[in-house]
Formats: C-alpha cells, structure tokens, sequence
C-alpha cells in the first residue's frame, strides 16, 4: 500500500515539527511540481512554505489528499518511464533528487506512524 490510512485524526496527532498529513500534503505538491517540471511545463514562483500548512484534516480531506498524492506519483512514475533518452543535462540529477525527497518524507510518514500506533 502507498500509504497506509492511520485515520484523520491520528494523521494529525504526531507532535513534531509537522504532521503526517503536512508531509502528505507537501509530498502531493512536490511531485505535482515535479511533473510540470519535467514536462517542461511553467512552474512559476512556488510557495514551499504554502506547501506546509495543512497540518489538520477532516477524513473526507485526508483522503482526497492520499489519492491525491497517489495520483501525482502515479503521473510522474508514468512521465519518467516513458522517457525515451535522458536528453536534457539535468534528467538524471533531477530525478535521483526526486528519488530522495521522496523517500525522505516517506520514512517521516512511516517513522510517525509507528509513534502513533504505540499511542
């Protein structure tokens, strides 16, 4: 599973710096960054401390905020696969830096889970 459903509430509960569903949430808006980027898209001046500010969510949100997050990293998997060459200087750097970021805030996830399951 992707990212398994600890429940609204508890997405919310790990005191730290911030919260499952804000590393959820700016998971969701790296990625969809990410994409507009690699399909050379304009990406404008992006807000990273925007990406942070949802700390709390009801259960409705916290769902459409998974399959949200599902969805960008199941569009930029797709991008990144169908890539015929590494054409442009940056493809590889690029994506070893998403490759980290990602696994990044996917072990925050994973380490807050386990503090919220021992709760």
């Amino acid at each position: 599973m992707f990212l398994p459903s600890p429940g609204a509430s508890r997405a919310r509960d790990v005191q730290s710096r911030s919260t499952i569903a804000a590393h959820v949430s700016h998971l969701c808006f790296y990625l969809s960054v990410v994409l507009r980027s690699i399909r050379s898209e304009a990406v404008g001046k992006i807000d990273w401390k925007e990406s942070w500010k949802k700390q709390c969510v009801t259960k409705s949100e916290w769902e459409t905020l998974r399959s949200g997050c599902r969805q960008a990293y199941t569009d930029v998997l797709a991008v990144v696969k169908g890539m015929d060459a590494w054409d442009r200087p940056d493809d590889v750097t690029d994506s070893l830096a998403i490759l980290a970021h990602t696994a990044y805030h996917l072990g925050a996830i994973r380490l807050a889970l386990g503090v919220v399951r021992r709760d």
